[in-house]
C-alpha cells in the first residue's frame, strides 16, 4: 500500500524547471537503478520464500523506498543548484 500512495504523490514532488532529462545526469542514473531494481522486484516476487530472494528482496525493496523518498528529492534539489549555478554538469565547464 505505502508504495501505491508514493507513486501517487511522486509527480507533485518531481516537478523542476529543467525537464529534459540529458540535464539531469544524477536522476536520470537514479531513475535506471530504479527501473532496473523495480524488475528486479518483479522477479524476485515470482520467486519461492527462500534465504536467497528473502535477503535480495529486502534489498531491492530498501533501494525501490529510499529512491522514491530520500533519492529523488535529494537529486531534484541537487541538480536544481547545479542549474541555477554557473557549473555545467554535462560538460563540466564553468561558466563565466
Amino acid at each position: 500500500m505505502g508504495a501505491i500512495i508514493v507513486l501517487v504523490i511522486l509527480p507533485f514532488y518531481a516537478r523542476g524547471e529543467v525537464r529534459d532529462v540529458r540535464h539531469k545526469p544524477i536522476e536520470s542514473t537514479l531513475f535506471t537503478f530504479f527501473v532496473v531494481t523495480t524488475i528486479f522486484l518483479g522477479w524476485v516476487g515470482g520467486k519461492s520464500i527462500e534465504t536467497p530472494f528473502l535477503e535480495i528482496g529486502k534489498g531491492a525493496t530498501l533501494y525501490y523506498f529510499a529512491f522514491l523518498i530520500v533519492g529523488l528529492p535529494l537529486a531534484i534539489k541537487i541538480e536544481k543548484e547545479l542549474h541555477n549555478s554557473d557549473y555545467n554538469p554535462i560538460s563540466g565547464i564553468i561558466k563565466g
